[in-house]
């Protein structure tokens, strides 16, 4: 999926919230392992999407292929025998088409409401398997960060150390070392009328990976509006249902249990087998004049993304632009000559997005209101008129 990728982008740009390089960028066929064949025109929309997320420069890897030595297998631009075939001209045509978007829009960066905090110190104190052998950090960080795509919002991914107060939403997912000064910061911003969506085994130990000498981190407590009771891991075998109130589908989670009573929270879905069936699992809680959503169990996509779209609702977020496809990346970026929105479409079908707003296409100066197509495997960008 093209969200994968989106997030590894902006995690780079979020390491200086700045325009970055791509400085080995793919033409084709790795060295060792190739999960996908590199279609024609792949690269063309790898390099726009790179662009949408703030990338000032991309260079290709390699530019010739090499003849000898530890990555002679991966291809260049061009081949041993130094003659252009499809892949320089692909690259030929990327550079044309870049720079005249580059020449209309001028540096942009993407424009986000809504983030999700990924910290690197919880890679390692998870590392050992000894919260939920099982779980994997990343995994749960893209589960929301892909519900927010595929919702059409544009996401930065930021750090627990920068600033919130740009944000309207923030998702903290399994956040499980944090400090006071990151728990205030968060108070702050849904005080001031932030949603923030905090997710399972946030704030079980500071950043020691020591106890707080209770079960949950107090004031993660007072935000969620919840009381610890227990908590239980299981492997990924395993898993547990879950019910949404008014929702008659029926959902999983697994990997980690929070079992809780609600404090000043009311629940939006309950636990549907095991012990604790009918004990709350997914939450709101009004805190200041904004809303904390709290899922207390590792939950299967699908209440994933209806918890984001609460969480949405309730921030006000609208994107520019609605795809309702997975593989159409919509990103809304903005620079000093305005904003503009990159739509991306990785399918082999027409795809139709929906507009928000009256929006003009930058290189046809076609005028839409309510509705575009996008062919297969290209890509429009448009201006807000």
């Amino acid at each position: 999926a093209p969200h994968m990728a989106s997030m590894a982008l902006s995690q780079m740009r979020g390491a200086k919230q700045a325009p970055f390089w791509v400085t080995e960028a793919q033409i084709g066929r790795t060295a060792g392992n190739q999960r996908k064949i590199v279609e024609p025109g792949t690269v063309r929309l790898w390099s726009l999407q790179e662009m949408a997320q703030g990338a000032a420069g991309i260079s290709f890897f390699s530019f010739r292929t090499f003849p000898a030595g530890h990555e002679h297998v991966m291809v260049g631009v061009l081949d041993d025998d130094n003659v252009p075939r499809r892949r320089f001209f692909e690259a030929q045509q990327v550079a044309t088409e870049l720079a005249q978007l580059k020449r209309i829009t001028g540096q942009t960066l993407p424009f986000s409401q809504v983030a999700v905090i990924r910290d690197f110190k919880n890679d390692w104190a998870f590392e050992d398997g000894r919260f939920a052998m099982d779980f994997r950090y990343m995994r749960e960080v893209f589960k929301y960060y892909r519900s927010l795509r595929n919702a059409s919002i544009t996401t930065n991914i930021i750090s627990s150390n920068d600033n919130f107060d740009t944000y309207k939403l923030i998702v903290v997912p399994s956040m499980v070392l944090i400090n006071n000064d990151v728990v205030n910061r968060l108070k702050t911003a849904v005080k001031n009328g932030a949603t923030v969506l905090i997710t399972c085994m946030t704030g079980l130990r500071n950043d020691d990976v020591k106890s707080f000498g209770r079960i949950l981190n107090a004031s993660v407590e007072e935000l969620a509006g919840i009381e610890m009771e227990e908590q239980h891991a299981l492997i990924g075998t395993e898993t547990t249902k879950l019910k949404l109130v008014n929702d008659t589908a029926t959902y999983t989670c697994g990997l980690w249990h929070d079992v809780f009573n609600l404090k000043t929270a009311t629940a939006i879905g309950n636990y549907d087998s095991r012990f604790f069936k009918g004990k709350p699992v997914l939450t709101k809680n009004v805190y200041g004049r904004g809303t904390i959503y709290y899922v207390g169990s590792v939950v299967d996509e699908n209440a994933a993304s209806k918890m984001v779209n609460l969480a949405l609702n309730s921030s006000k977020i609208k994107p520019l632009v609605v795809s309702k496809n997975e593989l159409v990346e919509v990103t809304e970026v903005a620079g000093e000559k305005g904003k503009f929105v990159y739509v991306i479409n990785y399918s082999k079908e027409n795809q139709f997005v929906t507009f928000n707003a009256v929006m003009t296409d930058i290189l046809t100066k076609e005028s839409f209101s309510t509705s575009a197509t996008i062919k297969p495997m290209d890509f429009r960008v448009f201006a807000i008129k």
